[in-house]
């Protein structure tokens, strides 16, 4: 067993880990029951999954065509030490923080960025931040959401949910470097517009969790201060001008 942390174990390589191998197996065999692993799976092995109740050498020798089969445990593969050599065997366990696939998604959002591998700490924050609020339940959506993570100053530990500028004028705790708030807060003004349109598609796309888009769904605000703040974020995050600046035009909106 391989262990990772939070206690999280797979006897086998999670799917995540598939990005990065330079040669994949002919037959690959998925042991789980997590749906975005194996809709992941499918869409990076070009294969449609097949469930089978058990895997023997017959189902795989003498197979023109590559196959991607899932099996419920590992009990349920019955392959010869030569077989079970040449065929890649992936746990699909749902991924949480800190897990080993987790973590492979996150180098992957560091090579999109083309960065070298972010240190331990920073890989573990951001795999925390990306598994914080929902299940993860697309793979790729997950993926993008890492990369935008990177991209900010995200937060060693783990941060509670803050106030907003229309609620509060103390919307930047003092512990918080203010790049980081401002970024997470222009993800959700943009995710509010896709909520307000009813596109989840679309946020899931910007990095939006179902549990995050839902909760945007249920608050009302003023379109107008909306858009204003939505600019002013995304000329700050162009031009790379002060954070303090920034958030006292984003407070003056707002009151």
């Amino acid at each position: 067993m391989v262990k990772v942390k939070n206690n999280t174990a797979t006897e086998f390589p999670q799917v995540p880990l598939l990005i990065s191998k330079k040669s994949r197996s002919k037959n690959n065999i998925l042991v789980g029951f997590d749906r975005a692993q194996i809709r992941f799976a499918e869409q990076l092995l070009d294969l449609v999954c097949q469930d089978r109740e058990i895997v023997k050498d017959d189902d795989l020798l003498g197979k023109d065509e590559n196959l991607l089969l899932r099996v419920t445990s590992s009990n349920c593969i019955d392959l010869s030490p030569d077989v079970k050599k040449k065929t890649g065997i992936w746990s699909i366990q749902p991924l949480e923080s800190g897990s080993a696939g987790m973590n492979a998604l996150v180098r992957v959002a560091s090579e999109i960025l083309g960065e070298e591998k972010p240190v331990k700490e920073k890989l573990e924050a951001v795999s925390r931040e990306v598994c914080r609020e929902s299940e993860i339940v697309d793979i790729r959506g997950a993926l993008w959401e890492a990369v935008w993570q990177l991209t900010g100053d995200v937060p060693l530990k783990s941060a509670p949910l803050w106030p907003a500028p229309w609620e509060s004028n103390h919307w930047i705790p003092a512990e918080v470097e203010p790049s980081y708030r401002l970024n997470v807060l222009y993800r959700d003004l943009v995710g509010y517009v896709f909520a307000h349109e009813n596109d989840f598609p679309a946020a899931r796309k910007f990095g939006i969790s179902q549990t995050r888009f839902n909760r945007l769904r249920q608050i009302s605000l003023d379109l107008g201060r909306v858009d204003q703040s939505i600019r002013c974020l995304s000329k700050w995050r162009v031009r790379k001008s002060s954070a303090f600046v920034c958030a006292l035009q984003i407070s003056k909106i707002w009151n």
